[in-house]
């Protein structure tokens, strides 16, 4: 099986830390004390906050800073073991110069060869060919109708979305994804 894989918010635990850094440097802003309800993040924060957090999650060396997802990379490296072709299917950030060599970095440094080649970046995940697609994003449209099952991995505001399989963690992916 092709098992694509997102990487903000599944394989980087890129809210967690983006809160943690908007914490130390905003103490005092309310935003920033409760969990995301909107995927995009501008829908998400007032103008001036907004500003605020681009400036943290598009700084030079946000992007590889971020700690893994707990459990996701000997997830990842075992369900490679079995056989299974995982690839990273992942959206540019909008100041992609931040991000692009920063995501082939992290993957890099936290799972090395043969992953770090392993990277698609797209703004249209419905183009890319493959049997299960594990992403945050509650909903997926694009040009054209998947090839792929959408596993929801679950998130703070995604959990209004029933309609699929959802990951709750990577420790559980065995019993989810039984066909692995």
């Amino acid at each position: 099986m092709i098992v694509l894989v997102d990487m903000d918010d599944v394989m980087a635990d890129t809210s967690e830390y983006l809160y943690e850094t908007l914490m130390v440097r905003y103490p005092n802003v309310l935003e920033f004390k409760v969990p995301r309800k909107k995927f995009d993040i501008k829908d998400e924060y007032s103008f001036g906050n907004l500003l605020k957090v681009e400036s943290v999650l598009y700084s030079l060396d946000f992007q590889s800073s971020i700690p893994p997802v707990k459990g996701s990379l000997d997830a990842v490296r075992e369900i490679h073991k079995r056989g299974h072709d995982v690839v990273f299917c992942s959206t540019p950030h909008k100041y992609y110069e931040t991000s692009v060599l920063q995501k082939y970095q992290w993957l890099e440094n936290h799972l090395g060869k043969p992953f770090d080649r392993k990277l698609i970046l797209t703004e249209d995940k419905t183009l890319i060919r493959g049997d299960l697609l594990i992403d945050d994003k509650p909903e997926i449209n694009g040009l054209r109708f998947p090839s792929w099952e959408h596993i929801l991995f679950a998130t703070s505001y995604n959990f209004h979305v029933d309609s699929r399989r959802r990951l709750y963690h990577w420790l559980d992916w065995k019993n989810v994804l039984s066909e692995l």
